[in-house]
């Protein structure tokens, strides 16, 4: 009787810690495999309004994935992308995609009339760009 008496008690603990373990367990499969497309940027991608942007260094300058920008501001097959010059556009060696330099980034984003455009350009350059030149010494303090 005292056995029942304490799986009454105790099942709904026990039914508390399984629900946490499956809430939890799922939300951190779901993460890691939202992360798993991107271990090959091995870990250089920022992420603005749930989209990831990938990111990598380019001769000492940190460049995005022009794919990544254009699924932003809503335009995949933009064409003004192309008429960029190689200080603007470069073609990544290791993947072969194609990416804009900060230079590259801004000239699209300026004249953009989406409303994220200048949104991603301030985050561009407050969370990436800026940051990064910092860490290489190249603006001063």
């Amino acid at each position: 009787m005292t056995w029942v008496v304490v799986l009454v008690l105790a099942s709904p603990v026990i039914a508390w810690l399984a629900s946490r373990f499956i809430v939890r367990g799922g939300f951190e499969a779901f993460g890691w495999f939202r992360r798993r497309n991107l271990e090959a940027w091995q870990g250089m991608y920022y992420e603005f309004a749930t989209i990831h942007l990938r990111a990598a260094e380019h001769d000492d300058r940190l460049v995005f994935v022009e794919s990544d920008l254009l699924r932003v501001i809503e335009q995949p097959g933009s064409a003004t992308v192309k008429l960029f010059g190689p200080a603007e556009r470069v073609v990544l060696a290791g993947s072969g995609e194609t990416a804009l330099t900060q230079a590259g980034c801004e000239r699209l984003l300026l004249k953009c009339p989406h409303a994220e455009a200048k949104k991603l350009l301030l985050f561009l350059q407050r969370e990436c760009f800026k940051p990064h030149a910092k860490r290489r010494e190249r603006v001063p303090v």
